[in-house]
């Protein structure tokens, strides 16, 4: 089906196709069949999704997925509570925010947990990384430079996966050489 579409002013990704797309302007847009219809994402968008379920679980993910779409300064904060209780109408929720920072010869993605709540829960979460971008040279997780073993790259769709562990002590933080 195709369908027109008016797109703010800005920097937009096609989900379908990858294609970047200069806002401020109508454009058409065709999507696959299978699909509900034209989704465009903002460059410099950060959003956590989790990983197919046959049901949805109480609690915390073991996983997160991370799709990054770098361009200049964004950040994002994820908030969660126990998916149990009520206790996060008194503020008791875990807070990790996302910051990514796409410069000229890098990107940084920073992982941090911004308070103590629910700390225990979260200090072996997975983190699944799908950065859309130009293939790097190297890839640095807290100062290490991980082996190209360690990461993916597509040409074709121009996404680095990487997976990371964390605990909820540490920050994490990644550079993408490029």
């Amino acid at each position: 089906s195709s369908d027109s579409v008016y797109l703010p002013k800005g920097n937009w990704i096609d989900f379908w196709t990858g294609e970047k797309i200069r806002g401020g302007k109508t454009v058409k847009s065709v999507c696959p069949k299978n699909r509900g219809g034209s989704l465009f994402i903002r460059s410099g968008a950060i959003i956590p999704c989790q990983e197919r379920k046959q049901y949805i679980t109480t609690g915390f993910y073991d996983t997160l997925i991370l799709k990054i779409y770098p361009e200049g300064k964004t950040s994002y904060t994820l908030l969660e509570d126990d998916g149990i209780s009520y206790q996060y109408e008194n503020g008791i929720i875990a807070r990790t925010e996302f910051i990514c920072n796409e410069q000229k010869d890098k990107i940084s993605f920073l992982v941090a947990l911004k308070n103590d709540h629910y700390k225990k829960e979260l200090e072996n979460r997975r983190y699944e990384m799908h950065m859309f971008c130009d293939k790097p040279k190297k890839v640095i997780l807290n100062g290490i430079t991980q082996k190209e073993k360690d990461w993916k790259y597509n040409n074709e769709q121009k996404l680095l996966t990487f997976s990371f562990k964390t605990n909820s002590k540490v920050s994490v933080k990644l550079d993408i050489i490029k």
